[in-house]
């Protein structure tokens, strides 16, 4: 009984414990709502893309260059499950939105409308469906802010060194949170000079946390340098620098957040973040005039605005392209600091009133968005499987010795799907096939073969030249002779 009341008296005065205490409801109505924001997708029975990666957890990838994520898949192996992964995901977001701004004198109502933004936002959608392993990234994240939450007003050097390390980790489960951590340290530097006006302090806590991601980075990719021989090919095709004009990069740089900020196509959702930017123009010319007095402070306050900006869009603008729509995860930040700002400074009921209206306007057009690409990505999977059905009918009703392993198969050409039903409309990933994915990749048929029956014995061959004459002459799917026997030992499925 002694050891209860201890544990009972420490819980009390624990500041984990007073952080649940107080947010408990923020945090239950973030993941609500999450959670019915992306019902589609985790309510849904399917497999993501590279599922069966982490089902095998054989892809030498994943160690090498995603050792932070191989790391989780031994730690909470469970994670990775259906349904499971994305609950765990859309608690570690709430809670990763709510440690950004938790240690600010803002009301819970501000904090509120800051966290459901975040959890709500679409730049999360992508990752519960395409790598079907969003816990862990979403752990990752959480891992991030609460690094920056640790060090912020730490000197134990023993803990710097532990941060560093974990920070590492997290990049290496997924490199955009690396314009996470510079979001997240940039909203708490503007709600702390808007509180004290120490420009000092500012620059310190940016220099400070700038120094510890550059030390991140590095530890990154050494341990890459070390169990791999060099970055994989698949990120360093993003990097324009290498091959385009430096001024060229960084006038498309520019361009694009220009674009994202006043809407276009996926990346923006238009409407929603339309609102945002007047919103946060709104705030770059309200708080030098109104809140701040002296010249140096309403300047500063404006170079914070622009230091913002381009920590949201900072792993852009590292790799100086657009980058996949699944890596805009500081976008989420984007969408909701300028909603709260506008929130915490609307003195009039006639403004808190247009804020309820914007907040409530900004949340429909996510949740429609989420909805309406969830579902596409619900039918593409459906139609691969069964497309996937299909051919394995074909292939043990032509050969069913490869049942034993008995033939290899080999893979040429892919389907596409160019006339999509309305309901599968929408950005081109969320309508990434097993099928056309990476421009047609044999790996992904196997693996979605695989995944509803096939043996996982039966050996994949690559086709060669010697195969082409016959390849040419046989008809493409979904012709009956689509599936034909090649040289007595290779069963050839000719797509599209």
């Amino acid at each position: 009984m002694n050891y209860i009341n201890k544990l009972d008296l420490w819980l009390s005065n624990n500041t984990v414990y007073d952080f649940f205490k107080n947010y408990r409801f923020i945090l239950l109505i973030s993941v609500i709502i999450g959670i019915l924001v992306n019902a589609v997708d985790i309510f849904t029975v399917k497999f993501g893309m590279d599922s069966e990666i982490y089902a095998s957890n054989s892809a030498i990838y994943y160690t090498q260059q995603r050792y932070g994520s191989d790391l989780l898949y031994y730690l909470f192996p469970f994670a990775r499950y259906h349904i499971v992964s994305q609950l765990t995901g859309m608690i570690c977001i709430a809670l990763s939105a709510m440690l950004t701004i938790s240690r600010h004198n803002i009301s819970n109502f501000a904090k509120g409308i800051f966290v459901v933004l975040v959890t709500a936002s679409p730049y999360f959608s992508l990752l519960q469906y395409f790598y079907f392993q969003s816990a862990y990234n979403f752990i990752y994240l959480l891992t991030t802010v609460i690094v920056f939450r640790i060090l912020e007003n730490n000197k134990n050097i023993f803990i710097y060194i532990i941060g560093i390390l974990l920070l590492a980790l997290s990049l290496s489960s997924y490199q955009s949170l690396f314009a996470v951590y510079l979001s997240v340290m940039m909203i708490n530097v503007i709600l702390d000079f808007i509180n004290n006006k120490n420009i000092k302090a500012a620059l310190i806590t940016i220099l400070k946390n700038s120094l510890v991601l550059i030390a991140a980075v590095i530890i990154y990719f050494i341990v890459i340098k070390i169990v791999s021989t060099n970055i994989n090919s698949y990120h360093a095709g993003y990097i324009q620098y290498l091959t385009k004009d430096f001024l060229d990069v960084i006038k498309f740089v520019i361009k694009y957040i220009i674009q994202v900020m006043f809407g276009r196509n996926f990346n923006s959702f238009f409407t929603a973040n339309v609102l945002v930017t007047i919103l946060l123009l709104i705030m770059m010319i309200y708080l030098p005039l109104k809140i701040l007095k002296e010249r140096k402070e309403r300047i500063f306050i404006v170079v914070l605005f622009i230091f913002f900006i381009l920590s949201v869009f900072s792993i852009n603008i590292l790799f100086g392209s657009e980058l996949p729509a699944r890596t805009n995860l500081s976008y989420a930040f984007y969408s909701a600091f300028p909603v709260m700002l506008f929130f915490m400074y609307c003195k009039r009921n006639s403004l808190k009133l247009l804020t309820y209206l914007i907040v409530f306007s900004i949340i429909v057009f996510q949740a429609g968005n989420v909805a309406k690409f969830q579902t596409a990505q619900l039918i593409t999977y459906n139609k691969d499987k069964m497309t996937a059905e299909d051919l394995l009918n074909r292939i043990y009703k032509a050969y069913p010795e490869i049942y034993d392993a008995k033939y290899k198969i080999a893979f040429t050409g892919k389907i596409d799907n160019p006339n999509r039903h309305r309901l599968a409309m929408g950005y081109d990933i969320y309508n990434c096939s097993f099928f056309n994915c990476d421009n047609g990749n044999p790996d992904r048929y196997m693996k979605i073969l695989q995944l509803l029956g096939m043996p996982t014995n039966v050996q994949r061959e690559n086709v060669n030249d010697s195969m082409k004459p016959f390849i040419d002459k046989m008809p493409m799917w979904p012709d009956e002779k689509c599936i034909q026997l090649y040289d007595n030992n290779t069963v050839i499925v000719k797509l599209r």
